[in-house]
């Protein structure tokens, strides 16, 4: 049986390129992307997301047989599943920066363990945040949410597509502005409140010399952990603002601008 040219890109089209941009995916997206997961769960879960979205993978232009022309092809893949994972990553980014701020407006900024997830070392508020948000994306069927927008995708940026514009890797960039204010929007209850804290036991400091610093340091904490326990409400609805943010930027930012 002879393989002709014709053969090979039409296997390029309908398998590899669409395996390129899928791994892409899930190699940086949360929750499915990180080291919590082992890889061979993430390949499983990358070929069966795979198999799926074949039925709607199509192309706009024929797709080289040769090697060396394919590369460009498969950089465009890598690239447009990488800009999908990244913009949700910054969702986590942003809450985990907010955490940071209030471990160290509480003194908790010390208490540090590796995060699972990226393998950096990261304060223990963070992680319990981060934790906490990622039970939540899943509540709110976050996962679910990300294999839809890479399964549709394939309709809004074919295989063989111009590819993401510079306007869309403008509004991937854009969007890391985002993390700040998700890390404010978390924060500011917490820091608010340990702010005026600190400002009380200053004057108090001032105005009775002979306070005790080492009652003050625990209440600090206490009362920023009641601070914490009380603005957890809201952790939820925040997520959802940023990830639904993210996904409208990726949709009509990335996706369809590319087209």
């Amino acid at each position: 049986m002879l393989i002709t040219g014709a053969d090979i890109a039409g296997v390029m089209n309908s398998y590899a390129l669409p395996a390129f941009r899928i791994f892409a995916v899930f190699s940086i997206a949360p929750v499915l992307g990180t080291r919590i997961v082992p890889m061979r769960v993430r390949l499983v879960i990358a070929i069966a997301v795979g198999i799926a979205v074949i039925p709607l993978v199509a192309q706009t232009r024929e797709v080289p047989a040769e090697v060396m022309a394919v590369v460009p092809e498969v950089v465009m893949e890598l690239v447009i599943g990488l800009a999908i994972g990244f913009a949700l990553r910054l969702v986590f980014a942003a809450i985990e920066l907010g955490a940071q701020v209030i471990s160290l407006q509480m003194g908790l900024g010390f208490a540090e363990l590796i995060d699972p997830q990226g393998g950096a070392s990261v304060p223990t508020l963070s992680q319990f945040y981060v934790m906490l948000s990622t039970l939540m994306f899943l509540a709110l069927n976050g996962h679910h949410m990300l294999i839809e927008l890479l399964a549709q995708s394939f309709i809004w940026l074919p295989i063989g597509a111009d590819g993401i514009t510079g306007q869309g890797l403008q509004a991937v960039v854009g969007f890391g502005a985002k993390v700040f204010q998700g890390a404010v929007a978390v924060a500011l209850t917490a820091t608010v409140a340990m702010v005026s804290v600190n400002l009380l036991v200053g004057v108090m400091n001032r105005a009775i010399p002979q306070f005790n610093m080492f009652i003050a340091f625990p209440g600090t904490i206490l009362l920023g952990l009641m601070v914490i326990a009380f603005s957890l409400s809201g952790l939820m609805t925040q997520l959802k603002m940023l990830t639904d943010a993210a996904l409208t930027m990726l949709r009509f930012g990335v996706l369809e601008g590319g087209v």
